[in-house]
């Protein structure tokens, strides 16, 4: 289980000369543990660096980010058990299938008769068991994406990070790799935070939609209440 509160949260981005630039202004939202929770909005909205945030891996803040009760900082990213999963695969490509996605938990030092069980069980769940053996330059897009899913999911995260995952695919795949991640949401339960700019992706996957402009929140609240919303640039986003 795994809450996540931002409580009038603002980050900074780093620029030369020890300068900064806001990127989340005063962010207020509380993400429900084992919630699939979708924040969508146009590019430099501020969606990556809420995701960063929640790893850990934004250098200067201002407010509260909890995580269980604890704030962020205080967090061991071994012990915060989350996972990251970006558009770019990321995969080693000197690694077959079966090593990338054993990479986690041999850096975690898990025991190898464990390994072996959870990797060939998320392989075989995800349907991509037969690909274990080859090297990510033999995979199609669409299983280089499963196996970066299965390397995220075989250390049964409490949170799991979504940051773009599915913009390069075609619209066949991505509503395949939309129904997978509902799949590992409803057996697994992972709190999911899945960041897009594309509204179709938010409103199939999205439990709660938050909308981000120009790293403030514009609006949050279920489909139907985002599709319902009164703020001018939420029915701007809408219709485009």
């Amino acid at each position: 289980m795994a809450k996540i509160s931002f409580q009038d949260f603002s980050a900074y981005y780093k620029l030369k000369k020890k300068k900064y630039v806001l990127s989340l202004n005063k962010i207020t939202l509380e993400i429900p543990s084992e919630s699939f929770f979708v924040v969508v909005g146009p590019s430099g909205s501020g969606k990556t660096t809420l995701l960063k945030a929640i790893l850990g891996g934004v250098e200067l803040t201002d407010g509260l980010l909890i995580i269980n009760g604890t704030s962020v900082e205080n967090i061991k990213k071994k012990e915060a058990n989350i996972s990251y999963l970006s558009q770019e695969y990321s995969l080693y490509p000197h690694m077959t299938v079966y090593e990338n996605v054993a990479f986690p938990l041999r850096r975690m030092r898990t025991d190898f008769q464990e390994i072996d069980l959870r990797v060939k069980t998320v392989l075989d769940y995800l349907k991509i068991d037969f690909l274990a053996s080859r090297k990510p330059r033999q995979l199609s897009y669409g299983q280089m994406q499963r196996v970066a899913i299965a390397r995220a999911l075989v250390k049964n995260p409490r949170i799991m990070l979504f940051d773009e995952p599915f913009s390069n695919l075609e619209p066949t795949l991505k509503n395949e790799l939309r129904l997978t991640l509902k799949n590992i949401h409803q057996e697994f339960k992972p709190t999911i935070i899945y960041a897009t700019h594309d509204l179709t992706d938010a409103f199939i996957l999205g439990e709660k939609i938050a909308v981000l402009n120009g790293g403030e929140l514009e609006a949050i609240g279920t489909k139907e209440e985002i599709e319902n919303s009164d703020k001018a640039f939420v029915r701007s986003f809408l219709s485009r």
